[in-house]
């Protein structure tokens, strides 16, 4: 299931495997998060390009985030990483992930598995988590 907003699932998939249901899933919460109108994401945060040759999807050297939490003045706090059957949020995928969006820093990045649920990939203390208000949105306090 695919909840946003902290309310029953406003979409809902059936079990699946492989690349197309892979897809189906991020178009699904894609949708969920950007009419979510959750705090600290905007419509760019979602499915972003970061660094490469140019910014469009799939360009050359380039690293796409699922979403991207900011705080009050716009700097990246938190990143989010939608998975699917046996995908695994790896550390060096966590690396490049923050070293595309953060270089040098070290936000939270947030595995958001289909059947294993969220987990925190990396951070560096508690009060990076508190800071994440929309967690609650996908059901964590």
């Amino acid at each position: 299931h695919v909840t946003a907003g902290g309310r029953a699932p406003r979409h809902t998939l059936p079990k699946g495997s492989g690349p197309l249901y892979g897809i189906a899933v991020h178009t699904a919460f894609g949708v969920a998060v950007r009419l979510g109108n959750i705090p600290g994401i905007g419509f760019k945060d979602v499915e972003t390009t970061w660094g490469g040759v140019d910014l469009r999807y799939g360009s050359l050297d380039s690293v796409r985030t699922d979403v991207v939490l900011r705080n009050d003045v716009g700097d990246p706090i938190a990143i989010y990483d939608v998975k699917t059957g046996g995908a695994r949020l790896r550390p060096s995928r966590v690396q490049e992930l923050r070293e595309a969006v953060a270089p040098g820093s070290s936000i939270p990045v947030i595995e958001i598995h289909t059947e294993r649920g969220i987990s925190v990939k990396a951070f560096t203390n508690a009060d990076d988590l508190r800071q994440l208000r929309p967690l609650s949105y996908w059901g964590v306090n």
